[in-house]
């Protein structure tokens, strides 16, 4: 890992220039707060396992990781923000079109995201067990209650807010006002 184990790195900017991002070069950061990104991976690492999201680029994701800004991609990965529990907000950029499956499972801490105007799609158990998101910006014309329950969006969600007119759903055991 190139800064491997460097504890005194708190914050880290990867340009948008930037087209691949290898090894889990930040590594060992424990005390690493922020990440800015331009993309999240997936592949198989050098000891032939198969590395997801934020576990390429930081290894094991530190406690210390709050947030986190991708600023280039079209997707997120399944499972790329897998049981970061420690993570409270989320930047998603505005090329992003799909989130996938289990995307932002377990990400017990995240109290708020953004949804960007490009988005078309949110796969299966994208949002299961945020138990503390309360609020959903949808920049997207897409009708999140389309796919409400098969995203987990409904199991946490409190407010949905759309750009257009601030118009607000809020959810109530299983109905969408």
């Amino acid at each position: 890992a190139a800064f491997g184990g460097a504890t005194c790195i708190k914050t880290v900017v990867v340009h948008d220039k930037v087209t691949k991002i290898g090894g889990a070069p930040f590594g060992g950061c424990t005390n690493l707060e922020s990440l800015t990104v331009p993309f999240l991976s997936e592949a198989i690492d050098s000891t032939n396992e198969y590395v997801i999201g934020l576990g390429y680029i930081v290894g094991t994701v530190p406690n210390s990781l709050r947030h986190v800004k991708i600023t280039a991609a079209t997707e997120i990965p399944s499972k790329a923000f897998y049981n970061c529990s420690y993570i409270v907000s989320v930047e998603l950029p505005e090329t992003l079109v799909d989130i996938n499956a289990q995307a932002f499972y377990g990400c017990t801490s995240l109290i708020s995201i953004k949804l960007p105007a490009s988005l078309s799609y949110i796969g299966s158990q994208a949002f299961n067990r945020c138990d503390k998101l309360i609020d959903i910006y949808n920049g997207s014309s897409w009708d999140l209650s389309y796919n409400f329950t098969n995203s987990n969006l409904d199991d946490y969600a409190k407010n949905i807010y759309t750009e257009k007119g601030g118009s607000k759903l809020v959810t109530s055991g299983d109905y969408i006002f």
